[in-house]
């Protein structure tokens, strides 16, 4: 990997960490001086296919991929920033030919402008946070235009540091696809190892006794929270609380000491599990399952 340095000089319009090998100060610009931009033309949601098939391009709208159409309006490699809605300001690269519906503003970088260093900026400047509206939050492209920005002169430093970032997502993409086939290879295994159909042996090699039927009743205590959301409103500390999303917050109480699992007990979530390590407590739309016996939290977890 390339080295970088940090910026020698003080009071200049420099970023704090770059290629050593640039030291030109940068400029600030708006981002309609360094680019254009228009939102896409209307696709009727008939026309969007959720499946790829030959002959339909992908379909971009206000919070990335919708889907494919028969038509594209554009070919070639742009941002694309969502502008309606509770996500607003997301950046989405597309590359070839694709439908950007009139939900998604095209970015087009004016000359001297690298397009996937483009990109880059426009996701490190958190643009939803320029939206307008309370309902339905959005982002018209003459306010995405007033945005301001420091910028590298030279488009040899964008390049640089466009395929620097590119090099990093990439292996954040391969070591996401290892982590999805580990997960695939979780399940299979722990599917074949609680059917029997796969045994485990010990430390010397013989097989474990056999395993033995009983209810959930015997092996489990169960008891339900009476914790509610008002009581850790304005509560804070270094115990965690669960709720049917999983971890709320840190609160200053537990009521839990010891590991266990917890079940969401009603609403969407219902039959949801977490497990949960230590001290810890969970909200009154949760259950509490703990062992009885010495058997691991962690093994009722996964069973």
């Amino acid at each position: 990997m390339t080295n970088m340095a940090k910026a020698g000089k003080k009071n200049t319009n420099v970023p704090n960490l770059r290629f050593p090998e640039f030291d030109e100060e940068w400029e600030e610009k708006t981002l309609g001086e360094i680019c254009e931009m228009q939102a896409g033309k209307f696709v009727s949601a008939s026309e969007i296919k959720e499946q790829h098939f030959d002959g339909l391009f992908p379909c971009y709208g206000g919070n990335g991929l919708r889907g494919y159409t028969k038509s594209y309006n554009y070919d070639g490699k742009y941002s694309l920033i969502g502008r309606q809605g509770a996500l607003c300001g997301n950046v989405n690269f597309a590359n070839g030919k694709f439908h950007a519906t009139e939900h998604a503003v095209v970015v087009t970088p004016l000359n001297g402008i690298n397009t996937v260093w483009m990109f880059y900026l426009l996701t490190n400047l958190n643009l939803n946070q320029f939206a307008t509206g309370m309902a339905q939050p959005g982002l018209s492209v003459q306010n995405l235009e007033k945005v301001e920005s420091t910028i590298p002169k030279a488009i040899d430093e964008q390049e640089k540091i466009a395929s620097f970032l590119t090099l990093i997502d990439g292996r954040i993409s391969t070591q996401n696809k290892i982590i999805e086939e580990l997960k695939l290879l979780k399940i299979v295994v722990s599917q074949k190892i609680f059917s029997r159909q796969l045994r485990l042996k010990d430390d010397k090699g013989k097989e474990f006794s056999n395993w033995e039927i009983k209810k959930l009743e015997e092996i489990c205590e169960k008891k339900s929270s009476s914790i509610s959301a008002n009581k850790i409103e304005n509560n804070f500390g270094e115990y965690l609380i669960y709720g049917a999303s999983g971890i709320l917050k840190k609160v200053d109480f537990y009521e839990e000491e010891n590991d266990y699992v917890s079940i969401v007990k009603d609403g969407a979530g219902v039959g949801r599990l977490f497990y949960c390590n230590g001290r810890s407590s969970v909200l009154g739309t949760m259950d509490i399952v703990k062992p009885k016996d010495t058997t691991s939290a962690y093994f009722y977890f996964v069973y």
